[in-house]
């Protein structure tokens, strides 16, 4: 493998970190994302009300957020590899709403691997409602407009889903992990069962799905764990594969919609075999 990686330009770590520098990887790495989180905080509330005049959908917080983030996994090693980028519904261009991201979900590195992908693009993220409770992350989210919702809650539900519609008629996109959370079987190379709240979404505002796949992630930090970012296994070069969108069609459903969007991320996937992701630098991952 050592040999095909070379013949790529990459180059594969021979041996993973021993346990105890996994942890204390994982460890530094929660401290960094807890004190980015708290900085970004307190910049985002003493300017929330002179910026949200006239920066309405709070793009700039959202562009703080993740370059803050591309920052983070940087001094990790983490160099996302991303393909497909001409793939990304064209705005700006007669577009008549956002589109609707749809990705997998293998590990707590996955959003920050998506910010390298998504660098431009002014999403917002649907995310679990315990992560208010993570020091400084939470409230960065609120403040970048992201959408909270509370699993099982049917009203919460509801909310989620009129706000997100509200922000696909302003041309705002919205970040589905179809998933709903971490995939944690052990196999890096499947998926759990999607959700049905992108797909719902999408017929409610026809909207386009934009499918993304990220792959290796779990290789790189395990979901594993009451603190899953403590398993900070190695560096590498996930990759980030996006799709060709897919329109609703006018006989479509939740489940016709939901299978084709599974069986396209699902095509980009590698099965986890336990190797180190290829260490890639290529410049395709380089971005400011």
């Amino acid at each position: 493998m050592a040999a095909a990686a070379a013949a790529d330009g990459g180059s594969v770590a021979s041996v993973r970190a021993p346990p105890v520098v996994r942890e204390l990887r994982g460890s530094l790495y929660a401290l960094l994302t807890v004190l980015a989180g708290l900085l970004l905080s307190a910049l985002f509330a003493l300017l929330y009300a002179a910026v949200k005049p006239f920066d309405p959908e709070l793009a700039l917080f959202h562009g703080a957020t993740l370059w803050f983030s591309r920052r983070i996994i940087s001094l990790f090693g983490v160099r996302p590899v991303v393909r497909g980028r001409e793939h990304l519904v064209k705005r700006g261009a007669g577009a008549a709403s956002g589109a609707i991201i749809v990705s997998n979900h293998q590990s707590d590195l996955d959003s920050n691997v998506l910010s390298f992908a998504l660098h431009d693009v002014n999403f917002k993220c649907v995310f679990k409602r315990e992560l208010f409770l993570f020091p400084g992350v939470g409230s960065t989210m609120y403040f970048a407009g992201y959408m909270p919702v509370h699993r099982g809650n049917k009203a919460s539900g509801d909310a989620m889903m009129e706000r997100a519609a509200a922000y696909l008629r302003r041309c705002t996109w919205v970040l589905f992990f179809a998933e709903g959370t971490r995939k944690i079987d052990g196999s890096s190379g499947n998926m759990g069962p999607f959700k049905a709240g992108a797909f719902r979404l999408a017929l409610k505002t026809g909207a386009p799905l934009q499918p993304v796949t990220v792959s290796g992630s779990r290789d790189l930090m395990s979901a594993f764990g009451t603190l899953p970012a403590l398993h900070f296994a190695t560096p590498g070069s996930p990759v980030v594969t996006i799709h060709a969108p897919i329109y609703p069609a006018a006989d479509d459903t939740v489940e016709t919609l939901m299978a084709k969007a599974r069986a396209v991320i699902g095509s980009a996937l590698r099965p986890c075999d336990d190797v180190p992701v290829r260490v890639v630098d290529d410049g395709r991952s380089k971005r400011a």
